[in-house]
């Protein structure tokens, strides 16, 4: 998922990754997400206001490429222009939480009717590999508009953010979590990771790690922990 934000801009709201604490713009967009990243709030009260995107939606309602948006926060000024600044304005001056609902919904419904049209082959890519749990086998690319292999990563990667290969490992890893959080302790780690197409439980291991929160505990043994896992958008 690509979010769309609006903060305070005195909230004092960062994100920390790789050891390094980012603080946010106020009206802000990311790109797609590899891997996790750790949210800190100030104490006391803020106001955030977010919106999930699937990227195809991101690509087409705000008309840019996010192919060099990834694992970044953006300003939403650097992608859309004054129409940011004037989202910041009408949502400053709403009273409550629902008022500035009403606004990012009108806001939205205005750039829908200008939105970009996306390409119907990285559409129905994304839709399939999405429906297989992202255990979709590369080779399967060229069956789709008679185009190379090659050209359809490109314009994947242009309009989703991020080639599809890596697209289904993390929709895969997604739905991996989602798995786990659905789970009862003692469920076998083994039985998810052939559910969704690893190769075994090492290969499940290596993907988790590779990803995971740094507030998960990951067990080398078969059960899965009690602590719950957080992670990665697609």
């Amino acid at each position: 998922m690509t979010r769309s934000s609006h903060r305070s801009s005195a909230s004092g709201i960062s994100r920390e990754r790789h050891g390094t604490s980012l603080a946010f713009p106020a009206l802000c967009i990311d790109g797609q997400q590899t891997g996790t990243s750790l949210i800190e709030a100030p104490r006391g009260a803020c106001r955030v206001l977010g919106i999930s995107l699937l990227p195809l939606a991101a690509f087409a309602l705000l008309r840019t490429s996010f192919a060099d948006a990834t694992d970044r926060t953006i300003d939403l000024h650097d992608v859309v222009g004054r129409a940011a600044a004037e989202l910041g304005e009408r949502l400053a001056e709403d009273r409550d939480g629902a008022a500035r609902v009403a606004t990012a919904r009108a806001w939205l419904r205005d750039r829908l009717a200008r939105a970009l049209c996306v390409d119907p082959i990285v559409a129905a890519l994304d839709a399939r590999i999405r429906s297989e749990g992202g255990n979709v086998a590369l080779a399967t690319l060229e069956a789709y508009g008679g185009r190379s292999r090659s050209r359809i990563a490109r314009r994947f990667r242009e309009q989703i953010g991020i080639g599809p290969k890596r697209y289904a490992r993390i929709v895969r890893f997604r739905l991996a979590l989602e798995r786990m959080n659905a789970s009862a302790p003692g469920d076998s780690f083994a039985a998810i990771a052939h559910d969704l197409g690893y190769y075994d439980q090492a290969h499940f291991n290596v993907e988790f790690r590779a990803r995971r929160s740094r507030t998960t505990r990951v067990s080398d043994g078969d059960a899965i922990p009690r602590q719950r896992a957080s992670g990665t958008g697609a």
